[in-house]
């Protein structure tokens, strides 16, 4: 059962049990002197604490003469700049290391050379354009075809025609000639013109056996031809439709970049940070050639109050014979338990 450590009075230098002369903040008995130090606080070595002073005062009356060496700097309490209260007990501050907080320090420009990625990439979504953007762009270009189409024509149609006036006409009987075989051109183009005209609206490609034996064959004829018209109409239109939604549908684009420099990866990441894709050259690399990680310890790491001096010449007037003293006088645990900080503390820095 943990109970509050003292500091007894003394009459002269023999310890007697008489009353209590102070009880001393966040110090706790325990059976053994490592529980007593986890048990208890550092409440006792701070300046808002009293505690000092009062184990200063009986030292200095135990001892013969004043010594400066006596005195040593207590802690000092700022929320902003610690994570444990006074009141924590050291065992809280050992499970943490006695490390109030890390400071990293991380170089980016060491971390990407390390890293040396051997490309980059990043993939990008085209956004389709709307329904009235593409119909403009439709109507646009057909628009556009249309005026080139009978321009080149128009004048395809002069050369043509500006050959055969600049040719000579040296005999009647020659132009006669020729304006027989430009007839006979004529008739044989309007010919191959009412041919393909015949042949597209005859045009059956369903055999006369898929309509069966009971239809006669004119019937079967005429519906050969129309759903031969039928098909390529719904041919047509299928044909318009993939092709629209090949127009609208996203695109996925993919850019790739090799060996990008530090400043160049910069840019790229402004510009495509959630694409962005560079995968280091090596599995693994060592944190040292990049990163430091700083502790920053708590301050009775680095306090006079543990010092092996101060504890020696603190502990100078006491009695040899320790068990003289009450077991509630801390006087009894002074230097144990200023050993035990000490080495924790030298432990926790040099781990």
């Amino acid at each position: 059962m943990k109970s509050p450590t003292t500091i007894l009075k003394l009459p002269g230098v023999r310890p007697t049990y008489i009353p209590i002369g102070y009880v001393a903040p966040g110090l706790v008995d325990a059976c053994y002197t490592m529980d007593f130090l986890l048990l208890s606080t550092l409440q006792c070595f701070y300046t808002d604490s009293d505690c000092m002073n009062q184990l200063f005062y009986y030292m200095n009356r135990t001892s013969s003469a004043n010594d400066s060496n006596l005195y040593a700097h207590s802690l000092i309490y700022n929320q902003t700049s610690t994570r444990f209260p006074p009141n924590t007990s050291v065992s809280s501050i050992v499970e943490e290391m006695m490390i109030e907080k890390w400071n990293i320090s991380l170089s980016f420009p060491d971390y990407y050379e390390a890293c040396a990625p051997t490309y980059c990439t990043y993939t990008r979504i085209k956004q389709a354009e709307t329904f009235s953007e593409l119909l403009v762009t439709l109507i646009s270009t057909i628009g556009g075809l249309v005026m080139a189409l009978r321009l080149i024509t128009f004048q395809f149609v002069k050369i043509i025609f500006g050959l055969f006036q600049k040719k000579p006409k040296k005999q009647q009987q020659q132009q006669q000639v020729r304006r027989k075989l430009l007839d006979r051109f004529k008739m044989l183009l309007s010919k191959l013109i009412t041919l393909l005209s015949v042949e597209m609206l005859n045009l059956n490609i369903f055999p006369a056996r898929t309509f069966g034996s009971k239809i006669n064959r004119i019937t079967v004829k005429h519906l050969g031809q129309w759903s031969t018209r039928l098909y390529f109409i719904l041919l047509s239109i299928i044909f318009v439709i993939l092709t629209l939604y090949t127009a609208i549908q996203p695109q996925t684009l993919t850019k790739s970049f090799s060996t990008p420099s530090l400043n160049f990866y910069k840019n790229l990441m402004n510009r495509h940070s959630d694409e962005l894709e560079c995968p280091c050259s090596l599995i693994s690399s060592p944190y040292n050639e990049y990163l430091q990680i700083q502790p920053i310890f708590h301050q009775i790491c680095s306090s006079d109050l543990i010092s092996n001096e101060w504890r020696l010449n603190i502990t100078a007037s006491l009695i040899s014979n320790l068990s003289a003293y009450n077991q509630r006088d801390y006087r009894l645990f002074l230097s144990s338990h200023l050993q035990f900080l000490n080495g924790l503390s030298q432990l926790s820095m040099q781990t």
